[in-house]
């Protein structure tokens, strides 16, 4: 059945109550700003657009966005003019909703981000100009980490916990022969806090004597790659004493990380994979080594023999036996010692592959021991009931309370988050006291519609009979009846003198 509406203004205040009830959940959208305005209000307005050619023309799409309270996005965005917005692909959050007064759609918009390849590009190379004027970029890039020609057995990891990047990276790491030390730092490398603990995790890396910094970060969506695009998370790699190898996203992703990294890779398999190949093309050289230093020896001891042979024949053409006869004898004698000696290097050699690989099994099992008593340790770990976790959180309350932080550099840090949070606060306190409104003036609406005391103080009445049964049609009552009729300030009595029905004229003077 089809839903049938008295008036216009009722369909709008209906699609309003829909919007509130169905569609209130966060959403983002990318799109050209073709306009960007602060209003009367105070509000920033953006016109969001967006141009597609079809077969029959060409069509542009376009909604409205309102920031309540624009005062810190220049300071985010690094602009000087709302101005400078329009042109460019911006990423916006927010609530959708809809006015009825305007009749239109609003974005009710609690961030913005750039997401244009040009808007990328200029903030990028912005933050790129200004290290460079710090004389930390460009970086010493390395193609390869063999550069650092020795293998890879202490590594520092950053990414999120659980991840399918964070596993990839693992497993092609347990393809090298020489399993490396990982110290993880576990942080999210995605979100608006990501860029700052990042920066933490890099700077507690440096303390450590890592050989290699890995920052992983698997597949995702494009528009949470932005919060990568940090100045003081590219400065902290720029300083960073550790070699720092970046492996963020997909194969086509490219961030600012990648520029000022000195080793990026595609994806965290990418990584796991170079590092394994360094360790295995390590011992592979060693090998080679080995066989050659024995190959080497060999043709040497076989050139000293011929040696040996072309004297004896020339000896023995000039018919001195005595002395070939001695010669023989200091042939035979150097001869066993050098057999001897190449016997005690084979053995030699033999015992130290045995050592090598009785050392190498040792150590593969000691790291897949090592492995198995992490996941046991995060499993009770994670077993552990509420208590354990409220002792534990008491404790790290009264160990932060003891440490004196510097106010002013935290505030410095967190004014930015803190009024993006107070505009979220605001903008929700405000829709949500809209509609509460809204709702309480529907309701008050649809009480007094349907309350009988509502239709007394028109000049309507409450009629019931003699026991109390309210009276709606001539037909419940007789002639001669008593009748209580309920009005706003009192009851009469009456008796039915006459029922007349709506078609006959009620004669003069019949009450």
């Amino acid at each position: 059945m089809s839903k049938v509406f008295k008036s216009v203004s009722e369909l709008m205040w209906w699609i309003r109550k829909v919007t509130n009830l169905y569609l209130r959940e966060e959403i983002q959208v990318i799109g050209e700003i073709r306009s960007a305005r602060i209003n009367k209000r105070g509000v920033l307005d953006i016109e969001l657009v967006e141009s597609s050619k079809g077969r029959k023309g060409n069509y542009t799409y376009q909604i409205n966005c309102q920031f309540e309270d624009p005062h810190t996005l220049k300071d985010t965005l690094k602009i000087n003019n709302f101005r400078e917005l329009e042109g460019e692909e911006y990423l916006i959050s927010g609530y959708l909703s809809f006015r009825v007064t305007q009749n239109r759609y609003v974005i009710e918009a609690i961030d913005i981000e750039p997401y244009g390849k040009g808007s990328i590009e200029k903030h990028r190379a912005a933050i790129l100009e200004l290290l460079k004027q710090e004389g930390l970029y460009p970086v010493r890039k390395i193609a390869s980490l063999s550069e650092l020609q020795e293998p890879i057995l202490r590594i520092a990891l950053i990414g999120s916990p659980n991840t399918r990047g964070l596993t990839d990276f693992v497993v092609n790491v347990m393809n090298s022969k020489i399993l490396p030390d990982l110290n993880y730092f576990p942080v999210a490398v995605e979100g608006a806090t990501a860029a700052q603990k990042i920066v933490r995790a890099i700077e507690e890396a440096n303390e450590t004597t890592s050989q290699v910094i890995v920052i992983v970060r698997g597949g995702g969506a494009q528009g949470s790659l932005l919060y990568l695009e940090n100045e003081e998370l590219a400065r902290s790699i720029c300083k960073s004493s550790i070699p720092v190898m970046v492996a963020v996203g997909h194969t086509e992703d490219v961030t600012l990380l990648d520029y000022v990294a000195h080793l990026s890779v595609e994806t965290p398999t990418a990584a796991g994979r170079e590092i394994a190949e360094v360790n295995n093309g390590y011992l592979e050289q060693c090998s080679q080594l080995e066989k050659n230093t024995a190959s080497a020896f060999i043709r040497l001891m076989n050139t000293y023999h011929n040696k040996m042979l072309q004297k004896t024949k020339l000896i023995s053409a000039y018919g001195v036996d005595r002395y070939i006869s001695r010669y023989n004898r200091e042939m035979t004698v150097e001869y066993a010692k050098l057999d001897k000696a190449l016997k005690d290097f084979r053995s030699y050699k033999s015992m130290v592959l045995r050592l090598k690989q009785d050392k190498i099994a040792s150590f593969v099992n000691r790291k897949v021991d090592r492995f198995h008593l992490i996941l046991k340790y995060h499993a009770e770990r994670m077993a552990r009931n509420k208590n354990q976790v409220e002792r534990k959180f008491k404790v790290f309350s009264e160990v932060l309370s003891s440490v004196a932080f510097e106010m002013a550099s935290l505030i410095s840090k967190d004014a930015v988050r803190v009024s993006k949070g107070e505009s979220y606060l605001i903008a929700t306190t405000n829709r949500l006291m809209k509609s509460a409104e809204q709702k309480t003036r529907e309701y008050i609406a649809k009480v007094r519609s349907i309350n009988p005391i509502h239709s007394m103080v028109k000049g309507g009445a409450i009629v019931t009979n003699e026991l109390g049964k309210a009276v709606t049609t001539i037909e419940q009552v007789n002639v001669g009846d008593e009748l209580k009729l309920r009005l706003a300030d009192g009851v009469i009595l009456s008796e039915v003198k006459e029922k007349i029905p709506n078609k006959k004229r009620i004669p003069e003077g019949v009450k």
